[in-house]
């Protein structure tokens, strides 16, 4: 059985019995590229709003892989939460993406969510673990080389590690999070993570200067798409980012019968 995205390419093919040349604005179109197997020097092609995508899912053959270890494993796949939340953010954002706003993907993997925001014009920071950035920086070289708006830093969530990204690279109108939580692969990274989710929302209220304000209309929003899984803890996890303070407002805002996406924000006071 082929992971994440590659399963629903096939199952594209086989209902479609061929690939479109180009698929409709906002849904992305994921082919394998070599024998049709995933192994060890597996890519894929990856077609959005016009861009022609080429991922590499492990390593250069002179690094440390195959990376099939936990979390660092994970971070080498396209999982379909990944898909769906790249949908659910053009068809809500792509007219105030357009616009430049400033995008920050947590625990990014492979890059392509992030990238895909790129090609909406988003300027965008895509964050991971330190084994994973040689891969992600990899992928940026390959399809977005000389460009500016799209860089590549290592995050490992805390809220002290979040802090320092913004006072380096200013506050963030958008957090993205796709597949996140899933102790049996991530273990309870899950807590830092929503630290580190609670201190991007807050933004300007924890820099000291004049730091920038959100430029999107509903405020700073962060984006979380999970797929569930049995033993996921997801309850666990919402109940942790409920009780957080100050206080963050969430929404249910799309659910089929596996993914599951969120959308967060500051509470008014």
């Amino acid at each position: 059985v082929l992971p994440g995205a590659a399963a629903m390419a096939e199952k594209q093919k086989e209902e479609e019995g061929q690939t479109p040349a180009n698929p409709p604005p906002g849904v992305m179109q994921v082919s394998e590229d070599g024998s049709g197997h995933m192994n060890a020097h597996s890519k894929l092609r990856v077609k959005f709003n016009g861009k022609n995508l080429v991922v590499s899912l492990l390593m250069q053959e002179d690094d440390i892989a195959p990376l099939f270890d936990g979390a660092a494993w994970a971070g080498t796949q396209l999982w379909d939460a990944a898909i769906v939340a790249v949908t659910y953010v053009y068809k809500t954002y792509h007219e105030e993406i357009s616009q430049g706003i400033k995008l920050i993907e947590l625990g990014c993997g492979t890059g392509v969510p992030g990238m895909c925001c790129r090609t909406m014009g988003a300027e965008v920071l895509l964050t991971e673990q330190p084994s994973l950035v040689p891969l992600i920086q990899q992928n940026v070289d390959e399809n977005f080389a000389g460009d500016a708006g799209i860089r590549v830093e290592v995050l490992s969530w805390d809220r002290e590690r979040s802090k320092e990204v913004m006072k380096k690279n200013g506050t963030f109108d958008m957090i993205l999070v796709c597949d996140c939580v899933f102790p049996p692969v991530y273990g309870d990274s899950w807590r830092p993570l929503a630290d580190s989710v609670h201190v991007l929302l807050q933004g300007e209220a924890l820099l000291e200067g004049d730091a920038a304000k959100a430029k999107m209309k509903g405020g700073r929003v962060a984006v979380f798409s999970v797929e569930r899984r049995r033993g996921d803890k997801m309850e666990e996890f919402l109940s942790y980012v409920d009780a957080l303070e100050p206080k963050i407002e969430r929404t249910e805002v799309l659910t089929d019968d596996k993914i599951t996406i969120y959308e967060m924000r500051m509470r008014k006071a």
